[in-house]
C-alpha cells in the first residue's frame, strides 16, 4: 500500500492500492510506502467478509430508502463526475427493487458515524451477503464527506454536488439513489459485492468504518476521558 504524505493531514491518510501509481492522483506528490490497514487486507477473489472486517455496527442495520435498479450501478461521491477514477460502476446488476441499509456506531475519538451502506435487492436476505463476495475493483474517493449508491442512469454529471452531509450521521434519497455521510470523511474506501446464481451483482457492502478499525479506534482513545480515569483510580461512576 502506499500513502499520499500530503493529502494525509488533511484527508484521513487515504491509502492507494496496487504498485502501478507513483504520484497521488489528487494533488501529484510522490506517494510513500505504508502499512497496510485492517481495510487493506481484505483477499481478492470470492472470499467470506469476516466479523471484524465488516462495518462496524453490522448487526443492527438502519433501513436508509430503496430504490430501482435497470440493471447498473454507480458507487461514487455525488459530487463526481462519471469519470473520475476513483467511483465503480458495476454491470450486471439485478434489476428491480433495492433496499439500503446503513450501519451506524458511536466512536470514542469520532462521535457517531454511518460506518457502511449495504444496499441488497429485494429477492436477496441482508444476512445472505457476508458469505460469498468479491471485492470492487476500484478504489472509492470521497471528498465531500459523503457517498451513496445510485442507478447508473439517473448519476448526473453535472450539478450533481448539491447534497453534501452536513452531520456525521447524516443520509437521505439523491439522484434516485441512497447518499450518506461517508465514515471518517474524505477518504479512499473499499466495496464488495455478491452475486446470485445467474452471476447477477444483487447486493453491495461499502465500508466506511470496519469493526476492527472501531476496535482499535477505542482502544486508543481509552483512559482520555475523566469518567475512565475516574474508574481507573478506582473511584465512582
Amino acid at each position: 500500500m502506499k500513502l499520499c504524505p500530503n493529502c494525509a493531514k488533511a484527508r484521513n491518510q487515504p491509502r492507494y492500492s496496487g504498485d502501478n501509481l507513483d504520484e497521488c492522483p489528487e494533488c501529484d506528490t510522490p506517494l510513500e510506502s505504508c502499512e497496510p490497514s485492517s481495510q487493506d487486507k481484505i483477499p481478492t477473489g470470492l472470499f467470506k467478509l469476516e466479523e471484524d472486517q465488516r462495518p462496524a455496527g453490522h448487526a443492527e442495520p438502519k433501513l436508509y430508502g430503496t430504490f430501482t435498479c435497470n440493471g447498473a450501478l454507480r458507487i461514487s461521491d455525488p459530487s463526481y463526475n462519471k469519470s473520475t477514477w476513483c467511483t465503480a460502476l458495476l454491470e450486471k446488476c439485478k434489476k428491480g427493487q433495492w433496499a439500503v441499509y446503513g450501519c451506524e456506531a458511536s466512536l470514542k475519538a469520532w462521535g457517531p458515524r454511518v460506518t457502511g451502506l449495504i444496499a441488497v435487492h429485494s429477492k436477496h436476505e441482508l444476512s445472505s451477503l457476508w458469505d460469498n463476495i468479491r471485492l470492487v475493483p476500484a478504489s472509492i474517493g470521497v471528498d465531500s464527506g459523503s457517498c451513496g449508491i445510485f442507478p447508473e442512469e439517473s448519476y448526473e454529471d453535472e450539478g450533481n454536488g448539491n447534497w453534501m452531509a452536513s452531520s456525521t450521521l447524516e443520509y437521505t434519497a439523491w439522484m434516485s439513489g441512497v447518499v450518506s455521510s461517508s465514515g471518517c470523511g474524505d477518504s479512499v474506501y473499499h466495496a464488495c459485492y455478491a452475486t446470485d446464481a445467474e452471476g447477477k451483482v444483487c447486493g453491495i457492502i461499502v465500508i466506511y468504518v470496519s469493526g476492527a478499525e472501531a476496535a482499535e479506534n477505542d482502544k486508543a482513545m481509552k483512559g482520555r476521558f475523566p469518567q475512565e480515569r475516574l474508574e481507573a483510580q478506582g473511584g465512582t461512576k
